[in-house]
């Protein structure tokens, strides 16, 4: 009976001050719409990084001479430094094939050019990217004998790697600041309420309503608050992930942010929505409304 009487004093507020209810939800909203969005550009960093760790980093090419036994040694010595995940060699027919693939849509730079011209090579995928340049140094500890030269961006792959990790470390710390700022909002928000309401609560105090009774509408106002606010934040950020997706896809080509960390995110922001908005009820009713 308390739950349906708190919440028939929740939609009597709401009726009275529409506009107060509106500020409060707009106020929210921008809050967790950066708290999405940062969520949304957090987890695909991460699996930016992951791509980078995942594609071949270090490619070997072998000399004329280097035959399949120097090409085992090689390839079973990188195998044992415990430094790479995978290694993987491609002979001139399958580097041929992987070159047309690649310039499908450039016909006059794929039509004269046979397997002769594209020596076999050892691909590594290293375990991280620390290990890239004890991979490339086992490489050209051969250069001269097995092989001819060794390809290892890490100029381009470390620079990267930090520009990922200073993202996702920036959105770690935006998302703390911004779940603090959300929980002072809704103490604040809660604290007005209980100031705009202070003859009720007089009145409920005088006529001996206990703690859960002139508690319970607070929170409950609150917790609205949050879950409605949650949720439009989240379909405003629903419409900006395109957006956030295409910079990624053009800065990391081939990586995909699932669909399924769409639906997580979205109960993650409502989760959070909840959670900072019933803190903050709490906070402020029980500094505010003491019975």
């Amino acid at each position: 009976m308390n739950l349906i009487r708190a919440l028939g004093i929740v939609k009597s507020r709401v009726r009275r001050g529409p506009a107060h209810v509106i500020a409060a939800v707009l106020v929210m909203t921008a809050s967790f719409f950066v708290v999405t969005v940062f969520t949304f550009i957090f987890m695909q960093s991460k699996l930016a990084l992951n791509y980078l760790e995942s594609v071949p980093q270090v490619t070997a090419f072998m000399t004329d001479s280097a035959n399949q036994k120097d090409i085992d040694t090689l390839t079973q010595k990188v195998q044992n430094s415990g430094l790479a995940s995978s290694v993987k060699f491609v002979s001139r027919e399958q580097g041929l094939a992987d070159y047309k693939r690649q310039n499908a849509d450039k016909p006059q730079l794929t039509e004269l050019v046979t397997a002769d011209y594209i020596p076999p090579s050892i691909q590594v995928q290293a375990n991280r990217l620390q290990d890239l340049s004890q991979i490339a140094q086992i490489f050209n500890a051969e250069k001269g004998k097995s092989v001819d030269y060794v390809v290892y961006f890490s100029d381009i792959v470390q620079n990267l790697s930090r520009f990922t990790e200073g993202i996702r470390n920036t959105s770690l710390i935006l998302l703390a600041l911004l779940l603090v700022s959300l929980t002072i909002t809704s103490a604040f928000i809660t604290g007005l309420q209980t100031y705009v309401n202070r003859d009720e609560i007089e009145i409920m105090r005088l006529i001996g309503a206990n703690k859960a009774f002139v508690y319970l509408p607070f929170i409950l106002e609150a917790l609205l608050y949050g879950i409605i606010s949650s949720l439009l934040a989240s379909g405003i950020a629903m419409a900006a992930v395109p957006f956030i997706l295409s910079w990624f896809s053009d800065l990391f080509k081939g990586v995909h942010l699932s669909t399924n960390y769409y639906v997580a995110i979205v109960g993650v922001s409502l989760l959070i929505g909840i959670l900072t908005n019933l803190i903050g009820s709490l906070i402020a009713v029980r500094r505010y409304a003491r019975v």
